[in-house]
């Protein structure tokens, strides 16, 4: 991966992870790559950086946290408002579950111990870049919709603005734009209301 963090060797990361099986995943994931060592979390005090792994929802994650090392977030989904919370409880750098691979969760590792603060925007776009890299929509079958088009239209025709659909599903809002877009340009639809008014005539919704 290109305009990667330089390697820093002997960078300490604790792993606190919701359930024993990501604990273990996690730690042999980061044991494995060059220049980090996982230590106990009774070691916290001495750690670069702090992978945090929960189970469930973010809500709960940070609150309360002292000052400390830079943290990196494994989790399945992300909001805005969850980014912005997280940012402040030093949460540097998230990846989707599916993307904590020993490829990215490494470097994700490096860069929070040696890059700066990052701002909500960055983290969120960062999220779902890697969860869009790590597992790309499939190719669209003509006159189907994809299961991600049926959600956003589903939420549309319950009056969701883009702005709340991303944040239901865990997306950016670009990225639910995007997905409008590609709708109404596949299926020849003139506008938003008419790929709703589409999906309802045929059954997706």
């Amino acid at each position: 991966m290109s305009g990667g963090p330089p390697i820093v060797p002997g960078v300490r990361v604790v792993v606190r992870a919701g359930d024993p099986l990501s604990l273990a995943a996690l730690t042999a994931c980061l044991d494995a790559a060059p220049g980090i060592t996982a230590v106990p979390a009774s070691g916290r005090a001495a750690a670069d950086v702090l992978l945090l792994a929960p189970t469930g929802a973010v809500a709960d994650v940070g609150a309360g946290r002292p000052t400390g090392p830079p943290a990196v977030l494994v989790a399945n989904r992300l909001s805005r408002p969850d980014a912005l919370r997280l940012v402040r409880a030093g949460v540097v750098g998230a990846l989707p579950r599916s993307a904590a691979t020993g490829g990215r969760l490494p470097h994700a590792v490096l860069r929070a111990a040696t890059g700066p603060a990052v701002t909500a925007r960055e983290l969120l776009d960062g999220f779902h870049r890697a969860r869009y890299e790590a597992d790309p929509p499939a190719e669209p079958v003509p006159g189907r919709l994809l299961p991600r088009e049926v959600g956003v239209l589903r939420l549309l025709a319950e009056g969701r603005s883009t702005a709340q659909i991303a944040a239901e599903l865990g997306y950016a809002e670009r990225t639910i734009k995007n997905t409008l877009y590609e709708v109404t340009a596949r299926m020849g639809l003139r506008n938003r209301p008419h790929a709703v008014a589409h999906a309802i005539r045929t059954g997706a919704i």
